[in-house]
């Protein structure tokens, strides 16, 4: 039995397929690229948000920090419900509560 190990011919020479290791390294690489890129992002953000402050009468800076405080707590409260759904969905699952709920 003959394996062919090369891709499809799309018009190019037929080429070798990666190894596994190899496309492995590949990924890993991008996925470098990616975090660099979101890191960049994140620090012209960063860049921003400091400039945007600056301007800002130090008068509303409490503002601002009440804001972020808002902000961190909506993220725990949307993080504790996605928990606790979860958890709650082994005893919603369960044939008694079916039978329990069903006449409403």
């Amino acid at each position: 039995m003959n394996i062919n190990l090369t891709t499809p011919s799309s018009g190019r020479a037929n080429r070798p397929l990666l190894s596994l290791s190899v496309r492995k390294k590949v990924i890993k690489l991008k996925i470098k690229k990616q975090k660099r890129k979101i890191m960049q992002a994140q620090t012209e953000y960063e860049k921003i948000i400091l400039e945007k402050l600056k301007q800002l009468p130090s008068s509303y800076w409490k503002e601002v920090i009440d804001f972020i405080e808002f902000l961190k707590l909506k993220i725990e409260k949307n993080e504790t419900l996605f928990l606790s759904e979860k958890s709650l969905a082994k005893e919603w699952l369960l044939p008694e509560e079916d039978e329990a709920w069903k006449d409403l």
